[in-house]
């Protein structure tokens, strides 16, 4: 009985290893997007990888808070070991998602030397600043 006791606790504590907070899952997917200018409406709000076979495969969830439908664009920019392209950069993919719509999206990784990736997401309504718009020339 003390064994089974023992095991039970010591699950319940590697449980509680591996179980993020919602703090530290925001910290990670805040690593895994990156978003060309800011987008109001449109969050990542899940994220998860997984290799299958010798390739890595990712999904992520974007939900759109306004009551309106919104676009955005996306890419998938696929890592080595080191930290390099793995592969070529894709071409965006455009998606229209609908007011209050969660949505997943899907890659796999184009080469087994993929072993990290990281999205790059960019809007329409992207709110930017530009530099090129606050200089100002003499004439």
């Amino acid at each position: 009985m003390k064994l089974v006791f023992r095991f039970c606790m010591a699950l319940l504590a590697m449980a509680c290893l591996y179980t993020a907070t919602p703090a530290a899952l925001a910290e990670t997917i805040a690593s895994k997007v990156h978003q060309l200018g800011q987008m109001d409406n449109i969050q990542v709000t899940g994220l998860r990888a997984a290799r299958r076979g010798n390739l890595l495969f990712l999904e992520a969830n974007f939900t759109n808070s306004s009551n309106s439908d919104d676009q955005f664009e996306y890419r998938i920019k696929w890592l080595d070991a080191d930290g390099f392209s793995a592969s070529s950069d894709e071409a965006w993919k455009p998606v229209t998602i609908h007011g209050r719509q969660q949505l997943s999206i899907q890659g796999i990784a184009p080469t087994p030397q993929a072993t990290d990736f990281y999205i790059e997401v960019h809007s329409p309504h992207n709110t930017v600043y530009t530099p090129s718009a606050s200089v100002q020339t003499a004439h």
